[in-house]
């Protein structure tokens, strides 16, 4: 579930385009390392449509695309096919990071496109993105500048295993408990209106989460406020 709220509708249709590449049937491409080598000798990324495949053989992977993304901005131009390409690398890199630190494999796999998708549209950090619980913010943290430090996440002065907010201006918010992502957008996009500014704010939450109190308290309260 990604909860919006937004005062220009530009943007969030820019964003359901975006996912379109997940949503729209059977359109994701999967990926997997094949037999090519790059120049370096790397794995190169191929795209296939017949089912899920991935390498876990802890091969670095080639990432052509992902290596030109430091921070959101540079993703503003792609194509919906560069979208995808770059989805399919950010799958192998999480995949490769995970395999020489450990840490949260399948959550980050699973939001991987939501990301892409949320970075393309929305325009981070003005615009808030908050991941709730965050432990499915790898993808969220390879895109906004922190690709080279993944090896040290979860490690004793390493990167933070969720989103932190002295860690990057692209963490909203500091997560670790569930359910608290709506309750803090809440209150971002009050404080946003009572400045008057104009900037979206975007509460991503899962079904997991949707099991507590707290998020659908919060989601009364927004109804009380209107928001």
């Amino acid at each position: 579930m990604v909860a919006l709220s937004s005062p220009v509708a530009a943007s969030p249709a820019a964003f359901l385009k975006a996912l379109s590449l997940r949503t729209n049937g059977r359109r994701q491409f999967y990926v997997r390392a094949g037999g090519t080598s790059g120049g370096d000798g790397k794995a190169m990324i191929t795209k296939e449509r017949n089912g899920w495949k991935i390498d876990f053989s802890g091969e670095k992977p080639a990432t052509p695309l992902l290596d030109t993304i430091n921070d959101p901005i540079h993703m503003k131009n792609l194509s919906t096919e560069d979208l995808e390409q770059l989805a399919a690398e950010l799958r192998a890199e999480i995949v490769f990071s995970v395999s020489e630190t450990g840490g949260h494999l399948s959550a980050s796999l699973g939001v991987v496109e939501l990301a892409v998708a949320l970075h393309h549209a929305f325009n981070s950090p003005e615009d808030k993105i908050i991941w709730d619980v965050g432990h499915q913010a790898y993808p969220h943290k390879i895109l906004t500048g922190r690709r080279s430090r993944m090896h040290t996440i979860r490690q004793t002065s390493g990167l933070a295993g969720f989103p932190k907010r002295d860690e990057s201006i692209h963490d909203a918010f500091g997560a670790g408990h569930s359910s608290t992502s709506i309750s803090a957008g809440l209150g971002m996009a009050v404080g946003r209106d009572l400045l008057g500014k104009k900037n979206h704010v975007v509460s991503v939450i899962g079904d997991g989460a949707m099991t507590s109190g707290q998020a659908y308290e919060a989601m009364n309260n927004a109804g009380y406020l209107g928001l």
